[in-house]
């Protein structure tokens, strides 16, 4: 069961029901809910969701084609991968000619350290093609740091494309407590203490550890 995370689900559908292409980029500290988020998101929605890994640039665009690929792409017919991260990337275009998509990239500064020409080849595409296209393109990230210097801050090539930033935070009280409707108030806030409002925490706690 999806919990809490409404005022998150609402800035991505606003975004998505937008008009024109969007690029989201969607960040936060590890465990805080960012994939269950957009996966929440994305069930009743077209959508490609392809996870980076540490791989070399090389494995990480084969896997990438793949996913798209997948989707029925005109492309399969004749490839297996795209040579090269424009041709990838400006194929997600081909995927919406006839419906709304939505493309997240999980975990996006892993394909950044593999190839560093990415925001720049992205940046060219969102300018000349894709912001006009049907596409909602997700950049999701955990290295706060690495998404802040090297995706938002003025000097990339990426800076002022976004058109909605998302920094995910621990959940507050109000929604964590969701998680165990049968505490009592003050079980509640103890379980709160010791745990903060990170989703991954919450799920996994036991009652009976908690009782001793």
């Amino acid at each position: 069961m999806f919990i809490g995370r409404k005022e998150e689900l609402n800035f991505l559908e606003d975004r998505y029901n937008s008009a024109d292409g969007q690029l989201i980029v969607l960040y936060g500290r590890r465990r805080v809910g960012k994939t269950e988020l957009l996966r929440q998101f994305c069930q009743d929605k077209e959508h490609i969701f392809y996870t980076c890994t540490e791989i070399i640039d090389e494995k990480q665009l084969e896997a990438f084609s793949q996913r798209l690929l997948e989707k029925n792409h005109q492309a399969a017919k004749y490839i297996t991968h795209f040579s090269d991260w424009e041709q990838a990337l400006l194929s997600i275009s081909e995927l919406a000619k006839d419906k709304k998509i939505v493309v997240v990239i999980d975990e996006f500064s892993y394909m950044l350290k593999g190839n560093n020409a990415i925001p720049s080849i992205l940046q060219k595409l969102w300018d000349e093609v894709l912001k006009q296209s049907n596409v909602m393109l997700i950049l999701c990230g955990s290295a706060i740091s690495f998404i802040e210097k090297e995706v938002l801050a003025e000097k990339n090539p990426l800076y002022g494309r976004a058109t909605g930033i998302l920094k995910m935070q621990a959940m507050d009280f109000y929604s964590a407590q969701q998680f165990f409707p049968n505490y009592s108030i003050e079980d509640k806030i103890t379980a709160y203490a010791i745990l903060g409002g990170i989703p991954h925490y919450l799920k996994q706690f036991s009652y009976k550890y908690y009782l001793g």
